[in-house]
């Protein structure tokens, strides 16, 4: 893996991983309704960001035993 220099704010460096690529597929009617979403919001945010805070999210609540939604 490879380990690039990511600013945190201060003087000094830490160091991150690099990410990595993968590809998805969603249908045509979930990215309008996702663009829906981006279009609505005060501060900018790429359709690729999203998927990421949307990922983090549902792994955040599978951790804590939540039902993201479902019933």
């Amino acid at each position: 893996m490879i380990d690039r220099k990511v600013s945190n704010g201060f003087s000094k460096r830490r160091f991150a991983p690099a990410g990595v690529l993968v590809n998805i597929g969603p249908p045509k009617g979930a990215i309008e309704r996702i663009d829906l979403r981006l279009d609505d919001r005060d501060i900018p945010l790429s359709r690729n960001n999203w998927f990421l805070e949307t990922a983090i999210e549902k792994l955040r609540c599978d951790a804590v035993g939540g039902t993201h939604g479902k019933e």
